[in-house]
């Protein structure tokens, strides 16, 4: 179940709902999934195996402080685009949830599937630049904005970022 989501294989089900007719339409949503997923394997992969992490001042194995004032430059760099790329990703998986249902029955109507029941079609450019800006918020926001740390437990930061995600949705439905 979770596997579909993470790789984009869930939108392979709405290929059937319409015969094939808007399958053009999947590919890059497909395609983004799974450059996320590398890109976030890669990611944390280099982080854990580089050697190039060091020890957090106050003993956690990370926060937003010791990631900022203790880990190299390169380390900085690759963790940033391990989260965002992540960011994207889940961004991606909670409003294809959130959607799904409506874009089944929109492709078996032979009708356009909408962008977060918007006006707008799914995998048009609105759909691309909403992504966009909810990665750019959520990145902000562990990034900048929450005081988190791992020896505190992630649950709040977790929480903050998928109302942040649900709320970048509605905002886009409102807005398009």
């Amino acid at each position: 179940a979770d596997e579909g989501f993470a790789t984009g294989f869930h939108l392979l089900a709405l290929r059937f709902a319409d015969g094939g007719q808007q399958v053009a339409l999947l590919w890059p949503h497909i395609a983004s999934y799974w450059i996320c997923t590398l890109v976030t394997a890669a990611g944390g992969g280099w982080c854990r195996s580089s050697g190039r992490s060091r020890e957090c001042q106050g003993g956690e194995t990370m926060s937003q402080s010791c990631w900022q004032e203790t880990q190299p430059f390169d380390y900085q760099i690759i963790y940033l685009v391990h989260y965002v790329s992540l960011a994207f990703q889940m961004t991606h998986f909670i409003w294809d949830a959130l959607q799904f249902v409506s874009w089944i029955r929109s492709w078996a109507e032979a009708s356009e599937p909408k962008l977060l029941f918007s006006t707008h079609p799914f995998g048009s450019q609105h759909h691309w630049a909403a992504l966009s800006l909810c990665t750019v918020l959520l990145t902000l926001t562990w990034s900048a904005v929450v005081d988190w740390s791992t020896d505190d437990g992630l649950n709040t930061l977790a929480a903050i970022l998928f109302a942040e995600i649900v709320v970048c949705g509605g905002a886009t439905s409102l807005v398009l």
